[in-house]
């Protein structure tokens, strides 16, 4: 009974070996994915900040020249530009007071 006993054990000790070696493999896989996807994120966040970026320097630009037109005409219509304000201002206070 000694020996039956003694060869199922190195049966099991046997198949045991490819299941733990298989699950290494599957760790493995998983370490390589799990990095994978790491890194296409980190990649994508790049991306996306140098495309906000992007569109930062563009809305500033953008701005910037908004601001020297408007400068510009209020300098060549000073009279319009006052009347404008004038009558914005009176049209907010009677919108307010009602």
């Amino acid at each position: 009974m000694a020996t039956s006993t003694s060869n199922q054990n190195v049966v099991k000790k046997n198949s045991a070996a490819p299941v733990d070696q298989s699950i290494d493999e599957a760790f493995d896989h998983i370490r390589g994915a799990a990095s994978s996807v790491k890194q296409a994120a980190t990649t994508l966040s790049k991306n996306s900040v140098n495309a906000t970026n992007e569109q930062l320097l563009k809305g500033q630009e953008a701005a910037i020249e908004a601001s020297n037109k408007g400068s510009e005409w209020i300098k060549e219509r000073p009279y319009t530009s006052v009347g404008i304000a004038f009558a914005v201002g009176a049209l907010l206070t009677g919108l307010m007071k009602k």
